[in-house]
């Protein structure tokens, strides 16, 4: 985990992070990747806030956690990448928008569905439940 590195962190990794729902050794993988480089699609926002499995703390740490991100909004350049996206893969459109937005940015995707993603080249994912 590079200090230089650019990480866009998908949505099941907040919830993993959130929810503490996974061993101490991927927690803290997690949380040196989100104090390196904390990059989000607006996708990823909309899908961890949106989670139906809140408690009103988790939904409140959630979005104070959201604060120490940045958020890549869908701009021209996203969409276009997502539509070649879509016209090549069977991916779908909120995995396509990360995609996109994880290669128009240069960062690293971080994921534990990296089977979400195979069928996208150009891009380079990590997956904390198997870091070292």
């Amino acid at each position: 985990m590079g200090k230089d590195m650019r990480y866009l962190i998908d949505s099941n990794i907040l919830i993993y992070f959130i929810t503490a729902s996974a061993s101490d050794d991927v927690l803290i993988n997690i949380k040196k990747i989100l104090i390196s480089s904390f990059f989000i699609s607006i996708i990823t926002k909309i899908e961890v806030l949106g989670w139906n499995k809140h408690t009103q703390e988790s939904y409140r740490m959630t979005n104070d956690l959201l604060k120490y991100g940045t958020i890549i909004p869908v701009d021209e350049a996203v969409a276009a990448h997502t539509i070649r996206l879509r016209r090549k893969t069977n991916i779908k459109l909120p995995d396509a928008v990360i995609a996109a937005t994880a290669i128009n940015l240069s960062a690293t995707l971080v994921t534990r569905n990296c089977k979400d993603f195979n069928s996208i080249t150009g891009i380079e994912i990590i997956n904390p439940f198997n870091s070292q």
